[in-house]
C-alpha cells in the first residue's frame, strides 16, 4: 500500500454526510483551486457487516491509512439532525455536507410548491425555520443541499422546475433571516442534466435557483459501464464531468462539486478501476479545472434492487483502495504525503467510436487486435468524448464509425491521432475543405507504397493487398509541400495513408500540435483485412502509440 503518513488519531472520521465543515480545509500547501485553498477530498461511507455509522467510517479511514476531509450525509425532511454520529464528524474536524429531501419518514413527500408558498405560522414555513435554527446551531461551517438531483424521475412527484426553483429560493431567504451565515448552499443535480440535449426538461439550467441563492454546484458523477444492463462504454471522469466544468464557466464565482463519484471495477482489465481514480486526481490539477472545490467519492452499493451489478466500493480492489489513498494524500486534496511525480508518458489507446455498446464488424475486429497486441483500450462515445479524454493516453484512434458532428474536438491535443474517418479530415486540418475533391472516399482493396522505409509502409513495397475485395474506404490530399505531409500509400490513385508529424505545416499553414495519421479504411473494413492491410495498420498504431518515433 502507498506510504502515507498518518493525520492525528482525533481527526479521523469523515464520510456520510452533505454538510462541509471549512476548517479541515486547512493544509500546509495551498494548491492552485480557484479559492487557494486544497479540495475537499472525502466520501459517502455506506455501513457493512453490523458496522455503525461511525465504525463505517473509521473502518475505511484506518484501511487508507488517514482520515477523509469531507462527509456526505442524507437526511429526511423531519429526521433528527445532528444526531451522535453527525456530531462525532464535527468533533474530529470532517467536512460535513448535508443533504435534505423534500420526503418524511413515512414516505410522505412534501411538494415544492408548499415550501415555495409557506408562510410564517404554517406548519411547513415552521419546519423551514426549525432546520435553520439547526443549521446555524451547528456552529461550523457547512454545505446544505435541498433535495438532491431534483431533475431525477424520482422526484417527479414533488412538482416541476419552477416548482424546485422556488422552494430553494424560500429555503434560503429564511435561513438568511434567521441568521444563518455558516451554511454554504450547494445545488446539485445528476452529471447527465448538464450533457443532455437543451430542449430535455433534464437540463441544469433549467433548474438553477440563480446566482443570488447559489453558493456552489455540484454533479453525482458515475461511470456505469457495463453495471446497468448494457455496455454504455467506459468513461473516464473527465467525460463524464467536463460539461459541468463548462456550466461552471457560465458561473465564474461559484465553486464546483462531486458530492458523489465512483466507478465500478472492469473484470476484463483488472486495474482499471485505480488508473480511473489516478486520473481523477491529476484531472483536477490542470490547468481550467481550479473552480472544483470538492469531491466525496460514492463508497458503496447501488441499490441491489435496481442494479446489483454497479459495485462502487472503493476498495472493490486493493489497487483502488490505493489509488484514492494517494489521492488523498496529495497535499493538493489536504493530504500531507509528498507531491505526486509528473504522470508517466501514456500508454493506453483512446479509441473514439460510434457507439460503444453496439459496436461496428470493423470497430470490434480493430479492438481486438488491439487487445492482442498488448494495447490497453478505453472506448469512448463520439457523442460524450471530451479532447481531454485524450489525456494520458498514447494515442487517439478515431474510427470511422463516428459522427462527422466530432469534426474539430481532437484538433489541438498533443498526443497522436490516427483517424480513418475522411470526413472529419478538413476539421482537423489535414486536408482542404471540398468533400470528394479535398477528401471522400473511394473503392479500392489495394494500396501502393509510395514511401517505403517509412516505419508507416511496414517494410512492404509496391502494391500491397489491404482486403480481399474492394471496400469503400477513405482518401485525403494532405499539404505536401516542403514542412508538410509525407505520403506513405495510395489508393486509386489518392493518398491514403500519409502523416503529419509533430511541427510539421498543415493545411493553412497551422503547425500540426502532434502527429496525425490517415489510414484508408471504413467502419467496417477492418474486418476484411488481409495480412498486408492488417501489417499496415498495426504499423499505423505502433507509429502513433510511439508518439510518432521510428
Amino acid at each position: 500500500m502507498t506510504s502515507i503518513r498518518r493525520r492525528p488519531a482525533q481527526r479521523r472520521g469523515l464520510l456520510t454526510l452533505t454538510v462541509v465543515l471549512l476548517t479541515a480545509l486547512l493544509a500546509p500547501m495551498a494548491p492552485a483551486t480557484a479559492a487557494g485553498e486544497p479540495m475537499i477530498w472525502g466520501a459517502h461511507v455506506a455501513r457493512r457487516s453490523g458496522e455503525s455509522e461511525q465504525q463505517a467510517v473509521q473502518n475505511l479511514e484506518a484501511s487508507l491509512d488517514q482520515s477523509l476531509r469531507g462527509s456526505r450525509i442524507f437526511v429526511l425532511w423531519d429526521q433528527q439532525f445532528p444526531d451522535s454520529y453527525h456530531n462525532w464528524l464535527r468533533s474530529t474536524d470532517h467536512t460535513l455536507v448535508l443533504s435534505v429531501k423534500a420526503r418524511r419518514l413515512d414516505g410522505q413527500r412534501i411538494p415544492w410548491s408548499s415550501i415555495a408558498n409557506a408562510a410564517p405560522g404554517q406548519a411547513i414555513h415552521n419546519d423551514i425555520v426549525s432546520w435553520s435554527t439547526r443549521i446555524k446551531n451547528w456552529g461550523a461551517p457547512i454545505y446544505f443541499i435541498f433535495n438532491h438531483e431534483p431533475e431525477a424521475s424520482t422526484n417527479l412527484q414533488n412538482g416541476d422546475a419552477t416548482d424546485f426553483k422556488n422552494a430553494w429560493r424560500r429555503i434560503v431567504t429564511v435561513f438568511r433571516e434567521q441568521g444563518v451565515t455558516n451554511a454554504k448552499y450547494l445545488l446539485t443535480m445528476t452529471d447527465y442534466s448538464f450533457f443532455v440535449n437543451p430542449s430535455d426538461r433534464r437540463r441544469a439550467e433549467k433548474w438553477y435557483p440563480g446566482d443570488d441563492v447559489v453558493d456552489a454546484i455540484g454533479g453525482d458523477s458515475y461511470n456505469w459501464y457495463t453495471c446497468r444492463g448494457s455496455n454504455e462504454g467506459w468513461k473516464s471522469l473527465q467525460s463524464i464531468i467536463d460539461p459541468l466544468r463548462q456550466f461552471g464557466t457560465q458561473h465564474p464565482t461559484k465553486e464546483l462539486w462531486l458530492p458523489e463519484f465512483a466507478t465500478i471495477e472492469d473484470p476484463a482489465q483488472p486495474g482499471r478501476k485505480a488508473a480511473w481514480l489516478a486520473a481523477a486526481q491529476a484531472l483536477f490539477q490542470q490547468p481550467g479545472w481550479e473552480q472544483f472545490r470538492g469531491a466525496l467519492y460514492f463508497h458503496t452499493e447501488h441499490d441491489n434492487n435496481q442494479y446489483p451489478a454497479c459495485n462502487w466500493w472503493v476498495d472493490s480492489s486493493t489497487q483502488s483502495r490505493d489509488a484514492f489513498a494517494a489521492m488523498g494524500a496529495d497535499p493538493y486534496f489536504g493530504g500531507e504525503g509528498e507531491p505526486p511525480p509528473p504522470p508517466p508518458p501514456g500508454s493506453g489507446l483512446l479509441f473514439v467510436v460510434g457507439n460503444p455498446a453496439a459496436l461496428t464488424t470493423g470497430d470490434t475486429a480493430v479492438r481486438n487486435r488491439l487487445t492482442a497486441a498488448g494495447h490497453t483500450v478505453t472506448l469512448a462515445d463520439d457523442d460524450t468524448v471530451t479532447a481531454g479524454d485524450a489525456t494520458g493516453q498514447a494515442a487517439v484512434l478515431i474510427s470511422a464509425s463516428v459522427s462527422s458532428s466530432l469534426t474539430s474536438r481532437f484538433r489541438d491535443v498533443t498526443v497522436p491521432v490516427l483517424t480513418w474517418k475522411p470526413w472529419i479530415y478538413d476539421d482537423m486540418r489535414m486536408t482542404g475543405t471540398t468533400a470528394d475533391v479535398s477528401y471522400g472516399n473511394t473503392s479500392a482493396s489495394a494500396a501502393v507504397i509510395t514511401a517505403a522505409g517509412h516505419p508507416l509502409a511496414a517494410s512492404r513495397t509496391g502494391t500491397v493487398a489491404l482486403y480481399a475485395t474492394n471496400q469503400t474506404i477513405g482518401f485525403g490530399v494532405p499539404n505536401s509541400g516542403t514542412g508538410g505531409a509525407t505520403t506513405v500509400a495510395t489508393v486509386s490513385g489518392q493518398p491514403g495513408i500519409f502523416v503529419y508529424e509533430s511541427g510539421a505545416s498543415m493545411v493553412g499553414g497551422t503547425p500540426a500540435p502532434g502527429c496525425r495519421i490517415a489510414f484508408p479504411a471504413s467502419a467496417t473494413s477492418p474486418a476484411a483485412f488481409e495480412s498486408g492491410g492488417g501489417a499496415l495498420f498495426d504499423a499505423a498504431v505502433d507509429y502513433a502509440a510511439g508518439n510518432c518515433a521510428a
